[in-house]
């Protein structure tokens, strides 16, 4: 991403590495002076240094990544994850959540890169079959809601139920 994550990371003290594909991303990252490295991440930890930091790693922070990936490719990121990053690791994916009414709509399909929405249960059932002790996940709306907004969520859990405000969800894997 453009590091504000790892912005936050760095403020706090917790040692922290950006790897990201896009350039324009890794440059904005470069320019809030974090440590980012422009690769792909299938590459990355195929590479020594990425062998260096991976092993370190105790905790990797995945955000609107899984969507771009096709399913063989994610069943690659965990097992890279767990291969290479140190035996404790601790992973958070966060990705949109096919059961909402407005991820189905111009959140997924607007970007012309993702791949398909992947449901909870089975994001973490994958994580599972390449090494994961235990998954958790939580959907979620990601932004604050001001009053009118409130009310509107109210009015809307009437007509859609649970399919809507809960755009996003987050996967939690442990080892």
């Amino acid at each position: 991403g453009r590091g504000f994550f790892l912005e936050e990371l760095t403020k706090v003290g917790v040692p922290c590495v950006g790897v990201d594909s896009h350039a324009g991303s890794v440059q904005t990252a470069l320019g809030v002076d974090v440590d980012v490295i422009q690769d792909d991440i299938f590459h990355f930890f195929e590479t020594e240094r990425g062998h260096q930091i991976a092993k370190q790693c105790d905790g990797v922070y995945c955000a609107f990544v899984i969507e771009h990936l096709k399913p063989e490719e994610v069943f690659e990121l965990f097992r890279r994850i767990k291969k290479h990053c140190h035996p404790t690791v601790r992973a958070r994916f966060i990705t949109h959540n096919p059961e909402d009414i407005d991820a189905l709509g111009t959140c997924f399909f607007g970007d012309l890169t993702h791949q398909r929405l992947y449901v909870p249960s089975v994001l973490g059932e994958m994580a599972k079959s390449q090494g994961f002790a235990r998954t958790s996940f939580k959907t979620f709306l990601g932004v604050p809601l001001g009053k009118k907004d409130t009310l509107r969520r109210i009015r809307d859990w009437f007509i859609w139920g649970k399919h809507k405000w809960k755009p996003n969800f987050h996967l939690d894997c442990y080892s």
